[in-house]
């Protein structure tokens, strides 16, 4: 039996290269009056435990570490959740790059999955992610027309295929 892949998610690495891009953008708000490298220090520091995406409670943590922030530094670091997605997104798709993935079900298949907060659910594929190893899923009660709105899971997270029963040979 193949090892199954297991999708990345947030790590160490992903961590640092956020702390470089926040450390920067504080470096370039400081008019480089903190060097650089302690820009992204903090940025690093502050980046380990703290998970608030809210820019007003990152320059919060900023003055504690002897930053005098204000409203443009908020701003900034505002926008450090949308780094953080662009930075998870970007190692997904060199993950299905660099293990060659493809996904193997096409539009308007019947498939059960695993949704968050909803269980397992019957579900139809209405939308392809190969860059991402991700479906966009369609089922019953999800509020939208079928196409126009879809949850997106992971491919892993499909449990089976349904076929279809061709009632006209009864």
């Amino acid at each position: 039996m193949v090892e199954k892949l297991i999708r990345p998610i947030w790590d160490d690495d992903m961590r640092h290269e956020l702390a470089q891009i926040v450390g920067e953008a504080v470096n370039k708000w400081c008019d480089d009056e903190t060097p650089l490298d302690d820009c992204v220090e903090s940025a690093h520091r502050i980046l380990d435990w703290h998970s608030n995406d809210n820019g007003y409670e990152l320059a919060k943590e900023f003055e504690d570490d002897g930053f005098s922030p204000d409203a443009d530094l908020v701003e900034i670091l505002d926008g450090v959740s949308y780094d953080k997605g662009n930075i998870v997104q970007e190692h997904i798709k060199m993950w299905v790059i660099n293990n060659n993935l493809t996904l193997d079900l096409t539009e308007g298949q019947k498939v059960v999955t695993k949704i968050y907060r909803k269980g397992e659910v019957e579900c139809e594929i209405v939308k392809l992610y190969p860059e991402t190893m991700q479906y966009g899923v369609w089922y019953d009660g999800q509020g939208s027309a079928r196409g126009l709105g879809h949850t997106i899971i992971g491919a892993e997270n499909i449990l089976s295929v349904l076929t279809e029963i061709n009632n006209s040979n009864q």
